[in-house]
């Protein structure tokens, strides 16, 4: 009894029927396009490094910033003054 109270509901909404599953059909294929793409990148990662070896250390291209901060300080304590000394 209730499906039939469904499927008169979904006959007399046509348009919110055809929204709903276009929402559907759009989060879906968004979701497998995604899984897809990530799959790929995993395996291109991968490929790279066994090309490359073990031993390689990948850094950012900086663009000519440089991360320095500036002088860096070092604060001694009083008994590290006279053991210096």
């Amino acid at each position: 009894m209730l499906y039939l109270i469904v499927i008169n509901n979904l006959r007399r909404r046509k348009m919110k029927m055809f929204l709903v599953l276009l929402g559907l059909i759009i989060g879906i294929a968004t979701i497998v396009s995604v899984y897809g793409i990530v799959e790929v990148m995993k395996e291109e990662i991968t490929r790279q490094f066994t090309e490359f070896g073990v031993n390689v250390i990948i850094t950012p291209d900086s663009g000519g910033l440089t991360f320095s901060y500036g002088v860096v300080y070092q604060y001694l304590l009083p008994l590290e003054k006279e053991q210096r000394k």
